[in-house]
């Protein structure tokens, strides 16, 4: 049986993307604390596909089963099952992060966990720091009533953490650029299967460059989510990332090109004619597959590797921590996958830090990262030596022929 609502101490989310959620559902099934999220997004729009291994869903799965065998008496047993069998449907294929998000939203309802979504509560610099602070918090909205209230603030806000910015005073353990993909966002039929080896290859030789792709193996659905990554250089990572005719940036996440888009300025930009070649090849791919594709979104992204230098501090006499790409960026394809082993270790120190009223399980937290970060972002790094050596000899290969 859940205990009671009022018995607990609450936690607040900035944040209620896919590793937010998931940290707010995970903690809340081990013990039945009051969860709130709030989100400046009314409605979740980000649709492309995420690659999930099976070491992060197996992180989930064995400390929700471990507190069930043991009898844990704060654990939700019935909801802790439920919860498994949602990130066991996910294990090693590309899920949608709109799907991952609706679905560990539905369930958070399930379990009373309260999601604030709207421009109303976006959550600035100056309006966290007087959230933060009882003097000047009136405690009219619900925002300011959740935040006086709460035990721990979780920063769950993603990359340009508001919480990190002013809580960690955006300051970071390492931070490095260490290239540019150029991505094309879609929907597919879901009778298109992913790409083969061979026509990868095929498609890496036509556009002289490495590229792959991002796409669930999934069949059942009437459409899906596609991603297809092309890497380039600083020029065409240029080239991409131009003004509008009504002086905005575009090809960013917020203002992408369409397929149809990019053709049209590609007519005016003969160094654009290339990249509209391998789009529109990876494009007859979808249809020889049997399929079409719809809602092109492209955009030039930045491969950055950041950790924060905190994971946990003591803000006006409030505890802070941030998870997710708050804390630490890991690009091509570990991003989501090291957001869900700290999503187990924070929901897991939380717990003890209430249970004892300490900080050290959250500091450990810290530290846990850290050393994740170590190990990630080496890997991160020798993939990327590997994809800029396998470029070379592509490279080598087309001149030859």
């Amino acid at each position: 049986m859940e205990p009671m609502q009022h018995e607990r101490p609450s936690v607040v989310f900035v944040g209620a993307g896919p590793v937010g959620l998931a940290t707010a559902c995970i903690f809340k099934v081990l013990t039945g604390h009051k969860v709130k999220l709030f989100d400046q997004r009314s409605e979740y729009t980000r649709k492309h596909a995420l690659s999930i291994n099976f070491d992060s869903i197996n992180k989930v799965i064995f400390i929700l089963t471990k507190h069930i065998c043991f009898g844990d008496k704060d654990v939700n047993v019935p909801k802790a099952k439920e919860l498994k069998a949602i990130f066991s449907s996910w294990n090693s294929d590309h899920v949608s992060t709109l799907k991952i998000e609706n679905a560990l939203s539905n369930f958070a309802k399930t379990l009373n966990i309260k999601i604030y979504r709207g421009a109303e509560y976006g959550v600035t610099e100056t309006l966290f720091e007087n959230l933060c602070d009882n003097t000047k918090n009136p405690c009219e909205t619900k925002m300011q009533k959740s935040f006086k209230s709460a035990k721990i603030i979780v920063g769950s806000d993603g990359f340009h953490s508001v919480v990190q910015q002013v809580a960690m005073q955006n300051r970071y353990a390492y931070k490095e650029e260490i290239g540019h993909i150029l991505e094309l966002k879609c929907q597919v039929d879901a009778c298109v299967k992913p790409l083969s080896l061979k026509k990868a290859f095929q498609i890496a030789v036509n556009s002289g460059g490495i590229c792959f792709e991002t796409l669930s193996k999934n069949t059942s659905e009437e459409k899906k989510q596609g991603s297809f990554r092309l890497f380039i250089d600083n020029t065409n990572y240029s080239n991409i990332r131009t003004h509008d005719s009504n002086g905005e940036l575009k090809g960013v996440f917020n203002n992408p090109w369409s397929l149809e888009e990019l053709y049209e300025a590609s007519k005016e930009n003969s160094q654009l004619e290339r990249i509209c070649e391998v789009f529109f090849n990876y494009k007859k791919s979808i249809e020889e597959r049997n399929g079409t594709i719809e809602n092109t979104k492209i955009s030039a992204v930045p491969l950055n590797i950041y950790c924060s230098e905190q994971g946990f501090t003591e803000y006006k006499d409030k505890k802070v921590v941030i998870v997710g790409d708050a804390i630490v960026s890991l690009p091509l394809q570990r991003g989501y996958n090291a957001g869900l082993k700290e999503a187990v270790v924070l929901a897991l120190a939380m717990k003890e830090s209430l249970n004892e009223n300490s900080n050290k399980p959250l500091l450990a937290y810290e530290a846990k990262v850290h050393k994740m970060f170590t190990v990630e972002c080496a890997y991160a790094n020798f993939k990327q030596w590997g994809i800029n050596g396998a470029g070379k000899i592509l490279k080598k290969k087309i001149n030859a022929l």
